[in-house]
């Protein structure tokens, strides 16, 4: 949580590299602790980052991704 949250404050600054890095922190730690929740809402911002610097590609498969997990947890 205290990961996103810097994250996000990097991103709004404009430290994208840094955003993305503690995201990718957060990930490598999600699917260990089995956090879908918490996996598709740091695939989120990531897509946000992004696409904030103008890599729509990557951003598309980071919101897919997120939503993709975001179904499954819906049918559970």
């Amino acid at each position: 949580m205290v990961r996103r949250l810097r994250a996000r404050c990097a991103s709004a600054e404009g430290d994208h590299a840094l955003a993305e890095a503690l995201l990718s922190e957060i990930l490598e730690v999600a699917p260990a602790s089995t956090d879908d929740e918490g996996q598709a809402a740091t695939l989120l911002e990531l897509g946000l980052v992004a696409e904030r610097q103008g890599r729509l590609f990557d951003a598309r498969d980071r919101y897919e991704k997120a939503l993709r997990l975001d179904e499954v947890l819906a049918k559970t």
